[in-house]
């Protein structure tokens, strides 16, 4: 069965790819969280919770 790779087994390419990868993906939860309102988010992340339990 295959390994998952890991960051620090990656080559500098791959490095770079998952660094990219990242950094998007955290302009992208800080763009998407600016707009709700403290209400708002406490309503979302009550309603995540939940979403989440059924599958742990």
């Amino acid at each position: 069965m295959a390994r998952p790779a890991r960051i620090d087994q990656l080559e500098e390419k791959g490095r770079a790819t998952v660094e990219t990868a990242v950094d998007a993906h955290v302009d992208n939860q800080h763009r998407l969280s600016k707009n709700p309102s403290a209400a708002e988010k406490a309503d979302l992340d009550r309603l995540l919770r939940k979403f989440v339990a059924d599958f742990e």
